[in-house]
């Protein structure tokens, strides 16, 4: 429930989905959206708590952050910043889309009131889909976008957020065993897979000349998002030319703070591969 004057407090690199969601709804009902900017790379989680601590006002409902940023891969402290809004009464909001089948995530460490995910990234699951979590506290202060017959004002728990009517079911029935394969790998296995393949290929990029690491090389403060940029090498003639002389399939982003080219090695890839990819470009650095 919010009303004119309520504040929400997001981050200039949380996902558009995120950041345009609130500033839609703020246009229609008068409240104040403000965003937090992100250092690149990020100096340190206490300072990336502080910025959102400074924002946080007597009129703050809500603050939205992401779990692990998809511009610049930074990570962001969800325990530290629950610690700031739990005891002013804040709902906190995580994105975890890139976080959810990559890193070992557990909701009780975080004490997020509500994380949600996409199933097709790396959960490795169908398109979409998607989980989301509501504290059970926080569910009836939560209100469905979207309804239809079967719901009331009756409906209690987490099926308040599940009516939506036909449903593709073989697309929910999918996401069950991406989640069993994960479950069977073991999500610490995945993380430590994960965290080796990032720091091999952090390790070698952050070595050549003319490149310039945005992804935090602590782990604390990074996930699987490995972002760079070229100084000699416009962006999109750089991401041309690693796909189709060297076969890399990697995401560009535009002008601003977090353009450039960005890795994203899960538990399909190899160190060879990271080493290959980092050799493709130096051949451009």
């Amino acid at each position: 429930d919010l009303k004119p004057g309520d504040e929400v407090v997001i981050t200039t690199h949380n996902h558009p989905s995120n950041n345009d969601s609130w500033k839609v709804r703020a246009r229609r009902h008068g409240f104040v959206v403000k965003a937090v900017p992100v250092p690149v790379p990020a100096p340190s989680a206490a300072e990336l708590a502080a910025s959102i601590e400074q924002a946080i006002t007597p009129r703050t409902r809500v603050v939205a952050v992401t779990h692990v940023t998809n511009t610049a891969g930074v990570q962001y402290p969800v325990r530290g910043i629950a610690a700031l809004t739990r005891p002013r009464g804040i709902h906190l909001h995580v994105d975890g889309a890139q976080s959810f089948g990559a890193l070992d995530v557990s909701l009780r460490e975080l004490d997020c009131d509500s994380y949600a995910a996409s199933a097709h990234k790396w959960s490795m699951g169908p398109l979409e889909a998607g989980i989301l979590f509501v504290r059970a506290e926080r569910v009836p202060h939560v209100w469905p976008s979207v309804v239809t017959a079967g719901w009331s004002d009756t409906v209690k728990g987490a099926r308040k957020f599940e009516v939506f009517g036909q449903r593709d079911d073989p697309r929910i029935a999918a996401l069950e065993p991406a989640i069993d394969f994960l479950d069977m790998l073991g999500m610490a296995n995945v993380e430590a897979r994960l965290r080796a393949l990032v720091t091999r290929a952090k390790q070698g990029l952050s070595s050549l000349p003319n490149v310039r690491l945005k992804t935090n090389m602590q782990p604390e403060l990074c996930g699987g998002v490995v972002r760079f940029s070229l100084a000699n090498v416009p962006t999109k003639r750089a991401y041309d030319t690693l796909y189709e002389k060297h076969h890399l399939g990697i995401a560009m982003s535009g002008p601003g703070d977090s353009e450039g080219l960005r890795f994203s090695p899960h538990v399909y890839n190899s160190i060879d591969e990271m080493e290959r990819a980092v050799a493709a470009v130096r051949s451009l650095a």
